[in-house]
């Protein structure tokens, strides 16, 4: 989420996302939906990525489950009880917020991924942040669910980050080991 983060983006912006050499998937965050959610999901779907708006999907024996953002703490609790979940698959969640492990984990989800606070960007700003979501940055894990949370690639608001860091992150899903 927060890729889009104005209404009229220089077509320029767009054009790496159509040369992509591999599947990307999308999940909206709170900037896509102060600027019109469908638009942004519209636009990216045309350039090859697959947007989840509360769905599941598979790929490459992944199952996907993106979820849209919002301000209630109980969404994801919300949209994964009114999703089919296969509990036999390894089970990968794209949820903007770090909001919503125990429910993720009470559905049997291997993996969350999030990110929306940037690790609190600003200097003293992150204590701030850290009050309303307390897991902020890094990895967590609840019942043998494992949560991410990315602090981001950019900055919202002052083009700064103070005590904190941008990110690319990679990760690798190995198959499990069998003795």
């Amino acid at each position: 989420g927060d890729l889009i983060d104005l209404r009229e983006m220089p077509k320029s912006i767009y054009g790496p996302l159509s040369r992509l050499e591999a599947p990307a998937f999308f999940v909206i965050g709170n900037h896509e939906r102060y600027i019109g959610a469908d638009e942004v999901c519209e636009r990216l779907r045309n350039l090859g990525l697959t947007v989840l708006r509360n769905e599941v999907a598979h790929w490459n024996g992944l199952q996907l489950i993106g979820i849209d953002d919002a301000e209630a703490r109980e969404q994801v609790r919300r949209v994964l009880e009114g999703l089919t979940i296969d509990r036999q698959a390894f089970t990968v969640l794209l949820y903007h917020r770090p909001d919503g492990l125990e429910a993720a984990a009470e559905q049997g989800v291997n993996l969350m991924l999030c990110g929306h606070t940037h690790n609190g960007q600003i200097m003293p700003f992150n204590y701030l942040v850290r009050r309303v979501f307390p897991r902020i940055c890094g990895r967590y894990e609840v019942h043998g669910t494992e949560l991410y949370v990315s602090p981001g690639t950019g900055t919202w608001g002052p083009l700064l980050r103070l005590g904190s860091f941008n990110e690319i992150t990679e990760l690798q899903l190995m198959p499990p080991r069998h003795a």
